[in-house]
């Protein structure tokens, strides 16, 4: 992200990942509070963020990294096949970090 001023643009990555996160939850028809679909819109569209967005984000992935020691998570990641890091391995917090 480049800063200008206190206000960061989301990278091509970022807006890539959020734009597979809202694809995801078009195709499934679920996923993802009103906050964090307003966020992935952000995101998608590399729209500047304030300091206090990007605190939040980084809170939200830090809350929910645990998720990736669920039972639950590594039994959807051996289903697919899939590594971590690819789309639709497995829940929300996945579908957001897209990691």
């Amino acid at each position: 992200m480049s800063g200008t001023f206190g206000r960061f643009r989301p990278t091509l990555k970022m807006a890539s990942n959020a734009r597979i996160g809202l694809r995801l939850r078009e195709q499934f028809g679920r996923g993802g509070t009103e906050v964090g679909v307003r966020r992935a819109q952000q995101l998608a569209e590399r729209r500047e963020l304030e300091p206090s967005d990007i605190k939040s984000m980084y809170s939200y992935f830090a809350r929910h990294e645990v998720n990736k020691n669920t039972t639950r998570y590594r039994w959807a990641r051996s289903r697919t096949r899939r590594p971590a890091s690819s789309p639709g391995s497995c829940g929300a917090a996945r579908k957001a970090s897209n990691g």
